[in-house]
Protein backbone atom coordinates (compact mmCIF):
# COMPACT_ATOMS: atom_id res chain seq x y z
CA UNK A 1 0.00 0.00 0.00
CA UNK A 2 1.35 3.43 -0.88
CA UNK A 3 1.77 5.38 2.34
CA UNK A 4 1.79 9.13 2.58
CA UNK A 5 3.34 10.93 5.49
CA UNK A 6 0.68 12.23 7.78
CA UNK A 7 1.06 14.84 10.43
CA UNK A 8 0.09 13.95 13.98
CA UNK A 9 -2.24 16.41 15.76
CA UNK A 10 -0.62 18.43 18.54
CA UNK A 11 -3.43 17.41 20.97
CA UNK A 12 -1.89 13.91 21.02
CA UNK A 13 -4.97 12.36 19.50
CA UNK A 14 -5.48 11.05 15.93
CA UNK A 15 -8.60 10.20 13.96
CA UNK A 16 -9.84 8.19 11.02
CA UNK A 17 -13.35 9.57 10.74
CA UNK A 18 -15.17 12.68 11.82
CA UNK A 19 -17.89 12.48 14.42
CA UNK A 20 -21.35 13.96 13.91
CA UNK A 21 -21.73 17.67 14.54
CA UNK A 22 -22.70 18.41 18.12
CA UNK A 23 -24.84 21.45 18.90
CA UNK A 24 -27.68 22.32 21.23
CA UNK A 25 -30.19 25.16 21.19
CA UNK A 26 -29.98 27.76 23.93
CA UNK A 27 -31.87 30.89 24.93
CA UNK A 28 -30.54 34.33 23.90
CA UNK A 29 -27.83 35.73 26.17
CA UNK A 30 -26.44 39.10 27.07
CA UNK A 31 -22.87 39.26 25.77
CA UNK A 32 -22.49 42.68 27.36
CA UNK A 33 -22.53 41.27 30.90
CA UNK A 34 -19.37 40.72 32.92
CA UNK A 35 -18.56 37.02 32.68
CA UNK A 36 -16.77 35.18 35.48
CA UNK A 37 -14.84 32.99 33.03
CA UNK A 38 -14.47 33.12 29.26
CA UNK A 39 -13.12 29.96 27.60
CA UNK A 40 -11.80 30.14 24.04
CA UNK A 41 -12.26 26.76 22.37
CA UNK A 42 -14.83 23.99 22.86
CA UNK A 43 -12.68 20.86 22.63
CA UNK A 44 -12.03 18.53 25.54
CA UNK A 45 -9.69 21.05 27.17
CA UNK A 46 -12.14 23.93 26.81
CA UNK A 47 -15.17 22.00 28.05
CA UNK A 48 -13.17 20.60 30.96
CA UNK A 49 -12.07 24.11 31.92
CA UNK A 50 -15.62 25.45 31.74
CA UNK A 51 -17.10 22.58 33.73
CA UNK A 52 -14.33 22.71 36.33
CA UNK A 53 -14.82 26.48 36.71
CA UNK A 54 -18.51 25.87 37.37
CA UNK A 55 -17.73 23.18 39.94
CA UNK A 56 -15.41 25.60 41.71
CA UNK A 57 -17.92 28.39 42.10
CA UNK A 58 -17.93 30.38 38.85
CA UNK A 59 -21.44 31.30 37.78
CA UNK A 60 -21.35 33.21 34.48
CA UNK A 61 -19.24 31.06 32.12
CA UNK A 62 -19.02 31.54 28.37
CA UNK A 63 -17.39 29.13 25.88
CA UNK A 64 -16.55 30.67 22.50
CA UNK A 65 -16.13 28.38 19.47
CA UNK A 66 -15.07 29.74 16.07
CA UNK A 67 -16.59 26.82 14.15
CA UNK A 68 -20.35 26.32 13.75
CA UNK A 69 -20.12 23.03 15.65
CA UNK A 70 -18.93 22.02 19.09
CA UNK A 71 -15.90 19.91 19.90
CA UNK A 72 -12.81 21.34 18.25
CA UNK A 73 -10.05 18.87 17.43
CA UNK A 74 -11.34 16.44 20.07
CA UNK A 75 -14.46 15.86 17.98
CA UNK A 76 -12.24 14.34 15.27
CA UNK A 77 -10.07 12.27 17.59
CA UNK A 78 -10.16 8.56 18.35
CA UNK A 79 -10.32 9.35 22.07
CA UNK A 80 -7.24 7.44 23.18
CA UNK A 81 -6.58 8.28 26.86
CA UNK A 82 -3.19 7.31 28.28
CA UNK A 83 -3.18 6.95 32.06
CA UNK A 84 -1.21 5.44 34.92
CA UNK A 85 -4.22 3.99 36.72
CA UNK A 86 -3.05 1.40 39.23
CA UNK A 87 -6.56 0.46 40.33
CA UNK A 88 -7.49 -0.30 36.73
CA UNK A 89 -4.24 -1.94 35.62
CA UNK A 90 -3.21 -4.02 38.65
CA UNK A 91 -6.25 -6.37 38.54
CA UNK A 92 -5.25 -7.17 34.95
CA UNK A 93 -1.73 -8.09 35.99
CA UNK A 94 -0.21 -4.91 34.56
CA UNK A 95 2.26 -3.50 37.08
CA UNK A 96 3.61 -0.05 36.40
CA UNK A 97 4.24 3.34 37.96
CA UNK A 98 4.49 7.00 37.05
CA UNK A 99 8.28 6.73 36.97
CA UNK A 100 8.23 3.69 34.68
CA UNK A 101 5.83 5.24 32.17
CA UNK A 102 7.70 8.53 32.37
CA UNK A 103 10.91 6.83 31.31
CA UNK A 104 9.13 5.19 28.38
CA UNK A 105 7.65 8.53 27.34
CA UNK A 106 11.03 10.22 27.42
CA UNK A 107 12.62 7.41 25.43
CA UNK A 108 9.93 7.40 22.73
CA UNK A 109 10.06 11.20 22.61
CA UNK A 110 13.79 11.24 22.10
CA UNK A 111 14.39 12.82 25.49
CA UNK A 112 13.32 16.28 24.35
CA UNK A 113 10.12 16.61 26.39
CA UNK A 114 9.72 18.57 29.60
CA UNK A 115 10.14 15.85 32.19
CA UNK A 116 8.51 17.82 35.01
CA UNK A 117 5.40 18.54 32.96
CA UNK A 118 5.25 14.93 31.76
CA UNK A 119 5.45 13.72 35.36
CA UNK A 120 2.65 16.10 36.35
CA UNK A 121 0.51 14.83 33.47
CA UNK A 122 1.03 11.19 34.41
CA UNK A 123 0.61 11.68 38.16
CA UNK A 124 -2.81 13.29 37.61
CA UNK A 125 -3.97 10.99 34.81
CA UNK A 126 -5.79 8.56 37.11
CA UNK A 127 -7.67 11.40 38.80
CA UNK A 128 -8.55 12.78 35.37
CA UNK A 129 -10.11 9.45 34.41
CA UNK A 130 -12.10 9.46 37.64
CA UNK A 131 -13.27 13.03 37.02
CA UNK A 132 -14.42 12.21 33.49
CA UNK A 133 -16.18 9.14 34.87
CA UNK A 134 -18.20 11.30 37.27
CA UNK A 135 -19.46 13.21 34.25
CA UNK A 136 -20.84 10.21 32.41
CA UNK A 137 -17.95 8.55 30.61
CA UNK A 138 -17.81 4.78 31.03
CA UNK A 139 -14.38 3.30 30.41
CA UNK A 140 -13.68 0.08 28.59
CA UNK A 141 -11.80 -1.89 31.29
CA UNK A 142 -9.30 -3.37 28.84
CA UNK A 143 -6.30 -1.12 28.11
CA UNK A 144 -4.50 -1.31 24.79
CA UNK A 145 -1.22 -0.31 23.15
CA UNK A 146 -1.74 3.06 21.49
CA UNK A 147 0.25 4.00 18.41
CA UNK A 148 3.66 5.24 19.51
CA UNK A 149 3.43 3.65 22.94
CA UNK A 150 5.44 0.55 23.88
CA UNK A 151 3.00 -0.67 26.54
CA UNK A 152 -0.72 -1.05 27.21
CA UNK A 153 -1.57 2.12 29.14
CA UNK A 154 -4.21 3.59 26.83
CA UNK A 155 -7.93 3.48 27.53
CA UNK A 156 -11.04 4.17 25.50
CA UNK A 157 -14.68 4.49 26.45
CA UNK A 158 -17.27 1.79 25.88
CA UNK A 159 -18.37 3.81 22.86
CA UNK A 160 -15.17 2.71 21.14
CA UNK A 161 -12.68 4.92 19.36
CA UNK A 162 -14.52 8.21 19.25
CA UNK A 163 -13.54 11.52 20.79
CA UNK A 164 -17.01 12.89 20.13
CA UNK A 165 -18.27 10.84 23.10
CA UNK A 166 -16.15 12.95 25.48
CA UNK A 167 -17.56 16.09 23.90
CA UNK A 168 -21.16 14.95 24.09
CA UNK A 169 -20.97 14.05 27.78
CA UNK A 170 -19.08 17.15 28.97
CA UNK A 171 -21.24 19.43 26.86
CA UNK A 172 -24.33 17.89 28.41
CA UNK A 173 -23.04 18.38 31.95
CA UNK A 174 -21.79 21.90 31.26
CA UNK A 175 -25.20 22.98 29.97
CA UNK A 176 -26.90 21.43 32.99
CA UNK A 177 -24.73 23.74 35.11
CA UNK A 178 -25.62 26.81 33.04
CA UNK A 179 -22.50 27.22 30.90
CA UNK A 180 -23.29 29.29 27.78
CA UNK A 181 -21.91 28.82 24.27
CA UNK A 182 -21.16 31.14 21.37
CA UNK A 183 -20.65 29.47 17.99
CA UNK A 184 -19.22 30.44 14.62
CA UNK A 185 -17.54 33.58 15.95
CA UNK A 186 -13.73 33.58 16.20
CA UNK A 187 -11.76 35.45 18.83
CA UNK A 188 -9.46 37.93 17.08
CA UNK A 189 -7.88 39.73 20.03
CA UNK A 190 -7.66 39.93 23.81
CA UNK A 191 -8.69 42.88 25.95
CA UNK A 192 -6.31 44.26 28.56
CA UNK A 193 -6.92 46.34 31.66
CA UNK A 194 -4.92 49.57 31.16
CA UNK A 195 -4.02 49.82 34.84
CA UNK A 196 -3.23 46.26 35.95
CA UNK A 197 -2.24 44.96 32.54
CA UNK A 198 -4.35 41.84 33.13
CA UNK A 199 -6.35 40.27 30.32
CA UNK A 200 -9.98 41.09 31.04
CA UNK A 201 -11.89 40.04 27.96
CA UNK A 202 -11.88 39.12 24.29
CA UNK A 203 -12.67 40.64 20.92
CA UNK A 204 -14.92 38.54 18.70
CA UNK A 205 -15.83 38.88 15.04
CA UNK A 206 -19.52 38.12 14.64
CA UNK A 207 -21.20 36.26 11.79
CA UNK A 208 -22.10 39.65 10.33
CA UNK A 209 -18.45 40.76 10.57
CA UNK A 210 -19.23 43.06 13.48
CA UNK A 211 -16.69 43.52 16.26
CA UNK A 212 -17.95 42.48 19.69
CA UNK A 213 -16.14 43.20 22.98
CA UNK A 214 -16.82 40.65 25.70
CA UNK A 215 -15.56 41.29 29.24
CA UNK A 216 -14.57 38.63 31.75
CA UNK A 217 -12.78 38.26 35.06
CA UNK A 218 -10.70 35.39 33.66
CA UNK A 219 -9.90 34.16 30.16
CA UNK A 220 -8.85 30.56 29.43
CA UNK A 221 -7.18 29.90 26.06
CA UNK A 222 -7.97 26.35 24.92
CA UNK A 223 -7.65 26.77 21.16
CA UNK A 224 -5.55 23.68 20.54
CA UNK A 225 -2.66 23.37 18.12
CA UNK A 226 -2.01 24.28 14.50
CA UNK A 227 -1.76 20.96 12.63
CA UNK A 228 -4.65 21.96 10.34
CA UNK A 229 -2.61 24.96 9.20
CA UNK A 230 -0.10 23.41 6.82
CA UNK A 231 1.53 26.72 5.96
CA UNK A 232 2.18 27.40 9.65
CA UNK A 233 3.54 23.89 10.17
CA UNK A 234 5.95 24.37 7.28
CA UNK A 235 7.00 27.72 8.69
CA UNK A 236 8.03 26.12 11.99
CA UNK A 237 9.44 22.86 10.61
CA UNK A 238 11.19 22.65 7.24
CA UNK A 239 10.71 18.86 7.11
CA UNK A 240 6.96 19.32 6.67
CA UNK A 241 5.70 19.34 3.08
CA UNK A 242 2.51 20.61 1.53
CA UNK A 243 1.44 16.97 1.09
CA UNK A 244 1.35 16.28 4.82
CA UNK A 245 -2.15 16.76 6.25
CA UNK A 246 -3.14 16.12 9.84
CA UNK A 247 -4.04 12.61 10.95
CA UNK A 248 -7.18 14.15 12.44
CA UNK A 249 -8.36 15.06 8.95
CA UNK A 250 -6.24 13.19 6.38
CA UNK A 251 -8.70 13.61 3.51
CA UNK A 252 -9.44 17.26 4.24
CA UNK A 253 -13.18 16.57 4.29
CA UNK A 254 -14.02 17.66 7.83
CA UNK A 255 -14.15 20.88 9.81
CA UNK A 256 -10.81 21.12 11.60
CA UNK A 257 -10.17 24.34 13.47
CA UNK A 258 -6.59 23.69 14.62
CA UNK A 259 -5.25 26.78 12.88
CA UNK A 260 -2.98 28.21 15.56
CA UNK A 261 -5.16 31.28 16.18
CA UNK A 262 -3.80 31.92 19.67
CA UNK A 263 -0.27 32.33 18.32
CA UNK A 264 -1.50 35.44 16.55
CA UNK A 265 -3.79 37.11 19.08
CA UNK A 266 -1.35 36.59 21.97
CA UNK A 267 1.57 38.27 20.18
CA UNK A 268 0.90 41.73 21.64
CA UNK A 269 1.13 40.18 25.12
CA UNK A 270 4.55 38.63 24.42
CA UNK A 271 3.24 35.16 25.28
CA UNK A 272 6.10 32.69 25.51
CA UNK A 273 6.18 29.78 23.08
CA UNK A 274 8.29 26.66 23.17
CA UNK A 275 9.07 23.78 20.78
CA UNK A 276 6.86 24.99 17.93
CA UNK A 277 9.05 23.02 15.54
CA UNK A 278 8.43 19.74 17.37
CA UNK A 279 5.78 18.37 15.06
CA UNK A 280 5.27 14.62 15.11
CA UNK A 281 5.46 13.00 11.69
CA UNK A 282 4.21 9.45 11.24
CA UNK A 283 3.28 7.08 8.46
CA UNK A 284 -0.44 6.54 8.90
CA UNK A 285 -0.90 4.98 12.34
CA UNK A 286 2.62 3.67 11.99
CA UNK A 287 1.45 1.25 9.31
CA UNK A 288 0.35 -1.17 12.00
CA UNK A 289 -2.59 -3.49 11.27
CA UNK A 290 -2.63 -5.10 14.70
CA UNK A 291 -2.63 -3.76 18.24
CA UNK A 292 0.64 -5.42 19.19
CA UNK A 293 4.16 -5.82 17.85
CA UNK A 294 5.24 -8.95 16.00
CA UNK A 295 2.51 -9.72 13.46
CA UNK A 296 3.29 -7.11 10.79
CA UNK A 297 6.01 -7.20 8.15
CA UNK A 298 6.91 -3.98 6.31
CA UNK A 299 8.21 -4.33 2.75
CA UNK A 300 9.24 -1.61 0.33
CA UNK A 301 8.14 -1.41 -3.30
CA UNK A 302 10.88 -3.89 -4.22
CA UNK A 303 9.58 -6.46 -1.74
CA UNK A 304 12.45 -5.98 0.70
CA UNK A 305 12.03 -5.67 4.46
CA UNK A 306 13.57 -2.34 5.43
CA UNK A 307 12.94 -1.73 9.14
CA UNK A 308 12.34 -3.39 12.48
CA UNK A 309 8.54 -3.34 12.72
CA UNK A 310 8.78 -3.09 16.50
CA UNK A 311 10.58 0.26 16.31
CA UNK A 312 8.85 3.49 17.25
CA UNK A 313 6.76 5.07 14.52
CA UNK A 314 9.31 7.88 14.38
CA UNK A 315 12.07 5.41 13.54
CA UNK A 316 9.82 3.64 11.03
CA UNK A 317 9.13 6.95 9.31
CA UNK A 318 12.84 7.78 9.04
CA UNK A 319 13.46 4.52 7.19
CA UNK A 320 10.28 4.78 5.11
CA UNK A 321 11.32 8.16 3.74
CA UNK A 322 14.45 6.50 2.34
CA UNK A 323 12.49 3.91 0.34
CA UNK A 324 11.47 4.06 -3.34
CA UNK A 325 8.43 6.34 -3.73
CA UNK A 326 8.31 6.58 0.07
CA UNK A 327 5.94 3.60 -0.06
CA UNK A 328 5.52 0.28 1.68
CA UNK A 329 3.42 -2.86 1.83
CA UNK A 330 2.12 -4.20 5.13
CA UNK A 331 1.83 -7.98 5.46
CA UNK A 332 0.25 -9.79 8.39
CA UNK A 333 -0.92 -13.29 9.24
CA UNK A 334 -4.62 -14.01 8.68
CA UNK A 335 -4.81 -15.46 12.21
CA UNK A 336 -3.53 -12.34 13.96
CA UNK A 337 -5.84 -10.11 15.96
CA UNK A 338 -6.44 -7.07 13.78
CA UNK A 339 -6.44 -3.53 15.13
CA UNK A 340 -8.62 -0.47 14.61
CA UNK A 341 -6.98 0.61 11.33
CA UNK A 342 -7.52 -2.78 9.71
CA UNK A 343 -11.24 -2.69 10.47
CA UNK A 344 -11.56 0.59 8.56
CA UNK A 345 -9.90 -0.40 5.28
CA UNK A 346 -10.42 -2.90 2.51
CA UNK A 347 -7.92 -5.74 2.14
CA UNK A 348 -7.84 -4.86 -1.54
CA UNK A 349 -6.14 -1.54 -0.92
CA UNK A 350 -2.64 -2.86 -0.40
CA UNK A 351 -2.67 -4.94 2.77
CA UNK A 352 -1.69 -8.59 2.41
CA UNK A 353 -3.05 -11.38 4.60
CA UNK A 354 -1.11 -14.62 4.32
Amino acid sequence: MIRREFLAGLTGLSALAAAPAISFAQTPMNLGQQWDVIVIGSGLAGLSAALSASENGADRILVIEKLPVLGGHSRLSTGSFLAVSTKRLEPLGIHTSVDAVLEEMMEVGGGIGNKDLARLLLSQSDAAMDWLETHGLVWNPEPYVAVGSPSAYAFRTIQGFTGSHYIFKLNQRARERGVRFLYDQPVTDLLQDPVSGNVNGVVVKSKNHEVIYIRGNAVVIATGGYSANNALCRKFNSEISALMPSTANPGGRYLDGAWGDALEFTKPFHAATVDLDKIQKICFLGGRLVDYTGADIYLNKNGLRFVNEGASHGDVLVELLKQPQRAMWVITDSQSKKGFLCSRVSTGQGYLFV
